[in-house]
């Protein structure tokens, strides 16, 4: 299993948070999604990376 933390890529990155978020309900709609990338745009933004694909992210001011 490859992993490494990097920085939020939005056009790599967006679907797989996206999916994250829809799973553990803190996105309701796959409609929102435009939505959530311009808030992970707009700050600094990383994701754990597992075998190519973002697992997790964390973002701050």
């Amino acid at each position: 299993m490859d992993h490494t933390i990097r920085p939020y890529d939005s056009s790599r990155d967006l679907d797989a948070v996206a999916r994250i978020w829809l799973e553990i309900g803190w996105l309701d709609d796959e409609d929102k999604k435009p939505a959530l990338g311009t808030v992970l745009d707009a700050a600094n933004t990383e994701v754990a990376d597992v075998d190519g694909e973002a697992e997790c992210m964390v973002q701050w001011a």
